[in-house]
């Protein structure tokens, strides 16, 4: 799967990237935990209940089993969704998912030898602050984010344009890194409303890749960087408004729900939207789907005491792929850029990726037949 790109490229390259469905992980990053330290005064506390209880953490915690350069190469992914934080005690900024995970230039570094190794593929990151650290996200320390990024890629970034670019013009000037970021204001914003709720860098040793109802329809409101001062002059090209790049979210502790609920919501898109956040699929907006289980304390305990001896986000993720993921992808998907999943199967990537082949460039509204999906 590390040239599935390249291989598909003729019938692929005069596609816009939101008329490709890419395959891609939810909270990428989220493989390993990082050694207990913290982030903040908070993730202290937490990390101090990490030590004693890490074996119970992890698979709560950990979203993915592959380190990012083996989830490019192995799982063939391509939309990178990568939470990030800062860490006062390292002077640096981790992924995280609660936990702080792995630092984010090990990740960026990752993704840079997966490109200069496959020079037909192409990648999509969408960084954003881990929402239990967005208070940290100041003005300045987003600047500090946006500088780390656009040097660490640059020569890769894909310069900011009025549409998303073709993966043949990607390809054919070697900008194959498309990077969204979220910008926060220095104070943090509400919580989500329920329903209607480069250049030369020193080689970094890459961690081992530790394997370690309710539907709630919303989508992820992204604050545009354009609106604050020093973005634009900062890096007018290479970075992309994070708004523009959105997440469809069904919040629901179980596989069938959380499936049921992104049918409605790209339902509710297909209709051109039943509020101002589903403004439909014919603009040059980004969208995803988070086709992830989110746990609730009870359904934890509930899985503990059903599943004792395989508990965790792996099991719920494979329930979930093998029972709801066809129903999902027999929508066709058209006009969605992404589908992110909790420990992707290589069947499940290569399903996703079969979309593509199914229906024309303009991405109509679904498969134009040739069997099944899945």
């Amino acid at each position: 799967m590390d040239s599935w790109m390249r291989d598909n490229f003729d019938v692929l390259a005069e596609k816009r990237l939101n008329d490709i469905v890419l395959p891609g992980t939810h909270d990428s990053a989220a493989y390993v935990l990082a050694p207990v330290d913290g982030v903040n005064w908070h993730n202290r506390i937490l990390s101090l209940l990490a030590r004693f209880a890490r074996p119970c953490l992890r698979p709560w915690t950990l979203t993915q089993h592959l380190c990012i350069y083996r989830q490019l190469s192995e799982a063939g992914v391509r939309f990178l969704d990568v939470r990030v934080a800062w860490d006062s005690s390292r002077n640096d900024f981790m992924t995280s998912h609660t936990f702080a995970c792995t630092p984010l230039k090990t990740v960026l570094y990752a993704i840079l030898d997966f490109l200069s190794e496959n020079t037909g593929e192409a990648v999509v990151l969408s960084v954003r602050p881990d929402w239990p650290h967005r208070a940290q996200f100041t003005p300045a320390r987003c600047s500090c984010l946006l500088a780390l990024l656009s040097s660490t890629c640059r020569g890769y970034l894909q310069p900011r344009q009025p549409q998303l670019p073709t993966l043949g013009e990607m390809t054919a000037s070697g900008r194959r890194l498309l990077c969204f970021v979220e910008w926060l204001a220095s104070s943090p914003p509400p919580p989500p409303t329920a329903p209607q709720q480069a250049q030369p860098r020193a080689p970094a040793a890459t961690p081992s890749c530790t394997i370690a109802a309710k539907i709630t329809t919303t989508t992820t409101t992204t604050t545009s960087i354009d609106s604050y001062p020093g973005f634009a002059d900062q890096h007018p090209e290479d970075i992309w408004v994070g708004a523009g790049c959105r997440t469809l979210w069904a919040d629901s502790d179980t596989p069938e729900g959380t499936v049921s609920g992104l049918l409605d919501l790209i339902a509710a898109l297909r209709r051109g939207g039943d509020s101002s956040d589903l403004r439909g699929l014919r603009d040059a907006t980004y969208w995803y789907v988070s086709a992830a289980v989110t746990p609730t304390a009870r359904s934890m305990a509930r899985d503990c005491l059903a599943h004792p001896a395989s508990v965790g986000l792996r099991r719920l993720a494979s329930e979930l792929e093998g029972r709801e993921l066809p129903r999902l992808l027999a929508e066709g998907l058209a006009g969605i850029g992404a589908v992110c999943l909790d420990h992707p199967s290589p069947a499940a990537t290569a399903a996703v990726v079969r979309l593509n082949l199914m229906r024309p460039a303009t991405g109509s509204g679904g498969p134009d037949g040739g069997g099944p999906v899945w």
